[in-house]
């Protein structure tokens, strides 16, 4: 990738008098005599080929676009011309250490990488100047970054381009700058980036302190100068986005309702239409993204709002409950109620997600057949209740998994389970102000509520922080503060990522815990639970289900008819039953792989010395079958073995 595209993908489009700015020099960075001026880029061929040409230098670029010039009407790297932050960066960062796909990985020097996320230039958060200087100094915090710089112009920082040298002295000479890793889909807004690096947005945004008064002198900020940059008499001088941004901000943090900003702004707008095509296009696409721009702005402010209330209720007194004695938190640590022991708390919000195929909904109807039947599940004590199950997704066919369920358990159908299977949009509020009713209106109070899935009663971005966050907020609202009950959604992964559900970090932040379901061998029929986050207690070591076929009958036509069941087996009996019973070597690969270890298979064939190679290999697939039928160790790669 050359600088000029790797630019265009930190910038995307620059308008009027937006730009970047970039520095190449030759020499040590360290040195008093470093150039560190730099120039404005605003993406013109010239431009692009010059930065291109540098790649014997140090090049730099600011991770912001800016805007206007400063008091000496000078194109300028600062503060005062920030427009809005373009990408969010750690320093001397391993990949490991992050939680979801970034944009970009640099290896700046030996052994040491910069780590960048790309973010929306339609986030608000993204032109908010205390915020992201609110956010170097978390990430500096953190270690992600050298210490705040005290003027202030960390939103303007300096990080390394994918094509250059870093020319500090060192014994093996020049070190030639590597992009190691381009995701350029992987764009986020300010709170999912922040959450890559494990900072969490909102707590940032509720610790601030109020915000000052922003003075006139800093270019483009004020209402007056916003409108100037909508308006210049030349159209070429125009620029729509960032100022429209700004202005529906500011307009509807003000207080003005957003349908007088739309108005508002429209107005001015229509009051400068231009007269040329070309310009009229541009002109038209703004123009039409005002509304949007409101909603996007009204929605933080909406956050912002709940952050304040959430701090201190005006109601209760600033002192009150703060502190608590060591007996008092001892109660409060035992007050915690349970849906399932140490697994699921009551009255919470949860996520279970799954690869496609790894018998997600199977262990959610195990878990909620379980709770109605006032049955142990994972071998844990449970909070009998109703369960409400909105089967979104594949509602034909739960009443054949329901009726197999009690077919295999032995029990008569359940009378406190009710199933929704009329396709919902959560995210509309008569959508689940009608569920809500319908929930009401049973005969049993739930103590579980599922969703199955987050897609299918979701209309949004996924992606959104907002987004999921309204969808969270409104289950919460009208589902779980309702009725006092424990929700349970179920989500997919990603294509790229099975560790973690896809979409939006916000999920993992905002929920009380998260579970996980694997499929440990593709071709078996068995499932893993495994606890990725719990609020209010330990992780619980993973659970392990089997799946079986049971079959109900036949159709009209005399095809067969069956669902599968998931049952749970104890994975800790069947150890303790093992102890005794194993043969030598079955004993030796399991001490092998003791504390967690992951093995290859030619670590532990080398345990087998005894006899002739065939002989070996005949013990090595005996012992191997057995441990594995025993459910003792499984594969945890090609040719790698752990224990269960």
């Amino acid at each position: 990738m050359e600088n000029s595209e790797f630019l265009s993908l930190l910038a995307g489009k620059l308008d009027g008098e937006q730009y970047l700015w970039v520095c190449s020099y030759a020499g040590d960075p360290n040195s008093p005599a470093a150039a560190w001026d730099g120039r404005a880029y605003h993406g013109k061929p010239a431009q692009a080929q010059t930065i291109d040409r540098c790649g014997d230098q140090n090049t730099y670029v600011s991770t912001a676009v800016l805007s206007g010039l400063d008091d000496q009407a000078r194109f300028r790297r600062s503060k005062l011309t920030f427009l809005r932050l373009a990408v969010l960066v750690a320093d001397d960062c391993n990949p490991d250490d992050l939680v979801g796909r970034v944009s970009y990985v640099i290896e700046t020097s030996p052994g040491k990488r910069q780590i960048g996320v790309w973010l929306d230039a339609d986030d608000p958060d993204c032109v908010n100047g205390a915020l992201i200087d609110a956010v170097m100094g978390e990430m500096s915090a953190a270690g992600f970054m050298a210490k705040a710089d005290i003027s202030g112009n960390n939103r303007v920082r300096y990080v390394r381009l994918p094509v250059g040298s870093n020319l500090k002295p060192r014994d093996s000479g020049p070190w030639a700058v590597r992009l190691e890793q381009s995701n350029p889909e992987a764009r986020y807004s300010l709170a999912d980036a922040c959450a890559v690096f494990g900072i969490d947005l909102e707590r940032v945004r509720a610790s601030m302190s109020a915000p000052k008064v922003r003075q006139h002198n800093e270019s483009g900020s004020d209402h007056a100068s916003l409108i100037a940059l909508l308006t210049a008499d030349d159209v070429d001088d125009r620029s729509y986005h960032d100022p429209l941004l700004k202005l529906t901000g500011k307009l509807v943090a003000g207080g003005l309702h957003p349908g007088a900003v739309v108005e508002h702004v429209r107005g001015i707008m229509m009051a400068h239409r231009p007269d040329t095509e070309a310009e009229l296009a541009r002109w038209r696409s703004r123009y039409d993204e005002i509304p949007r721009m409101v909603a996007g702005a009204e929605r933080h402010k909406q956050r912002v709002d709940a952050a304040a209330e959430d701090v201190i209720p005006s109601s209760v007194p600033a002192t009150a409950g703060l502190l608590l004695t060591l007996t008092q938190l001892e109660e409060a640590a035992k007050s915690v109620r349970w849906c399932v022991k140490a697994l699921i708390p009551a009255d919470s919000m949860g996520i279970l997600f799954g690869a496609s195929g790894t018998f997600k909904s199977f262990l959610a109807l195990d878990l909620c057949l379980h709770l109605a039947h006032d049955m142990a599940w994972c071998g844990r004590k449970t909070n009998a209740g109703g369960v409400v199950y909105v089967a979104a997704e594949g509602g034909a066919g739960i009443s054949r998994r329901v009726s197999a369920w009690h077919k295999q358990n032995k029990r008569m159908l359940a009378t406190n389970f009710a199933v929704c299977v009329t396709p919902l949009l959560l995210t509309v509020e008569e959508r689940i102000t009608a569920l809500r009713d319908a929930v009401s209106a049973l005969t049993f109070k739930p103590s579980l509520i599922v969703v199955d899935t987050l897609s299918q009663t979701f209309a949004g971005d996924e992606n959104s922080a907002s987004d999921i966050s309204d969808y969270l907020r409104l289950i919460n609202l009208h589902l779980r503060s309702a009725f006092g009950a424990s929700v349970l959604v179920i989500h997919h992964t990603g294509h790229s990522a099975s560790e973690r559900p896809r979409g939006s970090s916000a999920l993992t932040a905002n929920v009380d815990y998260l579970l996980g379901v694997y499929r440990p061998d593709a071709a078996g029929m068995s499932a893993q639970l495994e606890v990725l986050k719990q609020k209010d207690g330990d992780k619980l070591l993973a659970q392990h289900f089997d799946l079986t076929k049971i079959v109900l009958g036949r159709d009209e036509d005399g095809d067969e008819v069956s669902s599968l069941v998931a049952g749970w087996y104890d994975s800790v009996k069947v150890i303790k039953d093992a102890v005794g019973k194993l043969s030598v070597y079955e004993q030796m690969v399991i001490d092998a792989l003791a504390d967690g270890l992951v093995l290859q298979e030619d670590e532990l064939r080398a345990l087998f010395t005894e006899g002739s190679v065939n002989t070996q290999r005949q013990a090595w697939r005996r012992t191997m079958d057995k441990l594995q039928q025993r459910r003792l160790i499984k594969a945890a790669g090609i040719k790698e073995w752990r224990k269960v």
